[in-house]
Order: C-alpha cells, then structure tokens, then sequence
C-alpha cells in the first residue's frame, strides 16, 4: 500500500543553505518551500531509486538550475522518517546520479536529451 505523500516528513537541512564547504547550495530561487515541493514532486512522479527520490523544478517546459552557482539541474533526497534533499552533483558523487530508469523519463518527457544523459552518465561535467 502507498504511503500518503503528505503524512511523509520533510525537513531542510541549513547545510545545504548556509554555504557549509563541501555541500552543494541550493539557489536563492529555492525556497525551503520549493525545496518540499521539489521532493514531493519528484516522490509523486515515482522518481525514486535506491531509497532516493530524484527531482527538477519544471517552468514552462524548461529545467531551471537549483544550486547557487547555476550548474545543477535536479535534486537528490534522502530519508526514512523524515527527509531532505539537496541540488545534485553527480560529478561530485556517483550516488547522485538518478538510476537509468528515471534519466530515461526525463529524456522521453523532453527534459533533457539523450547525448546530456550519456555525459551525466560518465560523470562528465553536464547540467542534463
């Protein structure tokens, strides 16, 4: 049976916020508001893979960056009882890299392209 997604906790961890060295940042676009919405989105999407749930924050069709230096396009949570997330880097660390299941939605939904997964992929610098 589903859990409802709105009996599931989310907390923002300041970290993420507070330019804390090593910790990807999320932008000041991203309220913690947008920051809940982002995981819930992704959560309802069943973008999830390995106890993480993956997510974008769509406009218009388009993938707008999260991170404060504008290179980071999707998020990575993480939690059991209570979860937060953070933008991204899949340079940086292979676990945040969404499972192939997941990229391959985002490309046939037109959000990124083929080439742009590949590159992700290889953990070569790319913003999907």
């Amino acid at each position: 049976m589903e859990e409802n997604i709105n009996q599931i906790k989310y907390k923002y961890n300041p970290v993420h916020r507070n330019n804390t060295t090593g910790k990807t940042q999320w932008s000041s676009s991203v309220s913690i508001k947008k920051e809940e919405e982002l995981f819930r989105f992704g959560y309802r999407k069943n973008w999830r893979s390995s106890g993480n749930v993956f997510s974008i924050w769509i406009i218009n069709g388009n993938v707008l960056f999260l991170d404060n230096k504008n290179k980071l396009r999707f998020a990575r949570f993480t939690g059991l009882n209570e979860w937060h997330g953070w933008p991204a880097d899949g340079k940086r660390s292979p676990k945040d890299i969404p499972s192939y299941e997941i990229l391959r939605q985002w490309v046939d939904a037109k959000y990124t392209s083929r080439a742009k997964i590949l590159k992700l992929r290889g953990r070569k610098i790319c913003s999907i």
